[in-house]
């Protein structure tokens, strides 16, 4: 064997890496998304804009916040600020990526000041600082991925599977112009767990457990979910009752490497328990207060998930189906490692699917589990290493459908860069449609799921009557006809599901209201959706309170994502000033989309 070879036998996964990662700085320093900072990386970055750049630490003023957003459109809405029991504003996301961000934004601070751009945490060096920084963590991923692999396979085989990976999966996207978010971050903890779980089983060296606390508490910071990936260094290599009591005798003999990193862990905490007790004097607090998303652990969106057309993590990341195929292969030819990765994975996925918003936003297939590829990519590299095995016309078949499979993520995520595949609003009718296509009419785009993000008045219903068939909702008798004074007068409540079998409607209302005296009145028309932990979707109408004769209100309500059908609308007045107001012929009108 010539020393040329011999190289590339032994060191192909690392050229291959070292491909991926110039590629992947070259194409994401070439494709930014002004504004970077905006939406969900808005609210993780927060913190840092607060204390370092406003001088308010602890989110006392949200004042500033309305102003920077107002300058900047960094969001639709301020949901990245939450309350406090007694109504103060605080940070709606834990402080883990802003602990992260911290060392970048410090780096992008100080060439802001050196060059003469704003120091206001918003301008050019503090956008590329934080892309270089998060691109850093993306690559000490892929390191730690490496190392994993290496451990169980061929050189040539983990070359294989980071080329999978990169650009055979939605990695693809939210590792390269979607790499502020979380989940770049949360991979590379995962796989620094996995390696440094191997290295202690092997070495029982404290800097190894060490690390693994470590990784577990900021995933926790990052998202709070992901503190149950303690059960993989737990689960390593146990297949039976008897290793599971061997595993405990194991952490029992190691006890004080145990406690030195509980102690190092609790000091990791420190700031995010420190903000909760200033904040609501509690030493944990749930500041994500939001009734229309959330986890729904006993409804669980296995199919959707997976396979729905909206975001299916399998209809948009095909080739992924190998890696669950490979836990098959993996229970057969080593049992321990089956239950110490499958467990931990479905743990995890379960979690995923169970989030009421199973399609987790704008993005590219089912962004969360990434952070799993890790684990996933173990279970893949043994189905492959089974198939090679076989005959020749097997591998060569299973080759040409990976082949075809990298092909079609990348094409999709060519289709979704370019608005053909939508980010949310995807059908099975939408989808064939479009399938292998390069371009999309505005017929086809009517098969899309409604825009939500659009809010549309009678106007937009009534003059495209072709399109909705409408309903009068029976009222009860009586209700809003009386004078009063009340703060909220004639509260109502609608099931979701008597209004309509449809996923949205649209209901208008109508009715006619005179004020007693117009001097210093505000009064408004609300309408929400209703359930047990609270209102979400809240509207508010103005009336028009500048004249005492009667007048008539109008308006139209688009009912929102709907976490759960037996969920309410409800709608009442809302009279602030406490003055009285006459209202009478409430009428109640639902459309829905014909078809």
């Amino acid at each position: 064997m010539t020393l040329s070879t011999d190289i590339w036998k032994n060191k192909c996964s690392l050229f291959v890496m070292l491909c991926l990662l110039i590629w992947m700085l070259f194409f994401r320093l070439t494709h930014l998304m002004p504004p970077e900072i905006s939406w969900d990386v808005f609210g993780y970055y927060l913190p840092l804009e607060a204390t370092f750049i406003h001088g308010d630490m602890w989110l006392n003023d949200r004042s500033w916040v309305e102003a920077l957003n107002q300058e900047h459109q960094l969001t639709g809405t301020l949901y990245q600020i939450s309350t406090t029991p007694d109504g103060q504003p605080m940070y709606f996301f834990f402080l883990g990526m802003a602990m992260m961000y911290t060392p970048f934004f410090f780096v992008g601070h100080a060439i802001a000041g050196m060059f003469g751009y704003a120091q206001d945490g918003l301008s050019s060096p503090y956008v590329y600082s934080l892309i270089v920084g998060c691109l850093i963590y993306g690559f000490i991923g892929l390191f730690y991925l490496r190392k994993i692999l290496k451990h169980f396979f061929s050189d040539q085989l983990v070359a294989i599977l980071l080329i999978i990976c990169v650009i055979g999966t939605n990695y693809i996207n939210h590792m390269t112009i979607k790499n502020l978010e979380t989940v770049n971050v949360i991979f590379m903890f995962n796989a620094i767990i996995i390696w440094n779980t191997i290295q202690w089983y092997a070495r029982n060296e404290l800097k190894n457990m060490i690390v693994v606390g470590f990784s577990i508490v900021m995933m926790a910071l990052i998202k709070p979910s992901e503190v149950l990936m303690i059960s993989l260094p737990i689960l390593w290599g146990v297949s039976s009752k008897q290793t599971l009591l061997d595993r405990f005798k194991l952490f029992w003999t190691y006890r004080k490497q145990i406690i030195i990193t509980g102690l190092i862990c609790c000091v990791v905490v420190a700031p995010q328990v420190t903000y909760w007790i200033v904040k609501t004097g509690k030493i944990f607090y749930d500041s994500y207060k939001n009734p229309g998303v959330g986890l729904d652990v006993f409804e669980p969106h296995f199919i959707q998930s997976l396979f729905g057309y909206r975001k299916g993590w399998l209809v948009y990341t095909p080739v992924m189906i190998f890696a669950l195929l490979g836990f098959i292969i993996l229970f057969k030819q080593n049992r321990p490692l089956f239950f110490g990765l499958f467990i931990p994975f479905f743990i995890s996925f379960y979690i995923i699917v169970s989030w009421s918003e199973y399609w987790y936003g704008a993005g590219f297939s089912n962004r969360p589990v990434i952070v799993l590829y890790p684990i996933l990519l173990i279970a893949m590299g043994y189905f492959l290493q089974w198939i090679w095995s076989k005959g020749k016309i097997l591998k060569v078949g299973i080759t040409l459908l990976i082949s075809f499979c990298i092909f079609l993520n990348i094409f999709q995520w060519w289709q979704y860069r370019n608005y053909i595949i939508d980010g949310t609003r995807m059908t099975k009718e939408y989808y064939w449609k479009v399938f292998l296509k390069t371009t999309v009419d505005a017929e086809t785009r009517d098969l899309l799921l409604v825009e939500r993000s659009y809010y549309p008045d009678e106007v937009h219903v009534i003059h495209h009557p072709e399109k909705y068939k409408s309903k009068l909702y029976p009222l009860k008798e009586g209700v809003y006809s009386q004078k009063t004074a009340d703060e909220f007068i004639g509260t109502m409540t609608i099931p979701f599901h008597e209004l309509t079998k449809k996923d949205h409607c649209y209901v208008r209302f109508q009715f006619d209201y005179q004020v007693q005296d117009s001097t210093n009145l505000d009064a408004f028309f609300s309408v929400m959706m209703n359930r047990k932990n609270g209102d979400y979707n809240n509207m508010y109408f103005r009336l028009n309170t500048d004249q005492t004769s009667w007048q008539h209100f109008d308006t139209v309500y688009m009912t929102p994502e709907i976490r759960n059908v037996k969920d309410d609308l409800k709608f009442f007045l809302w009279n602030p000033n406490l003055q009285t107001i006459d209202i009478k012929n409430l009428q109640l009108e639902v459309f829905e989309r014909k078809g």
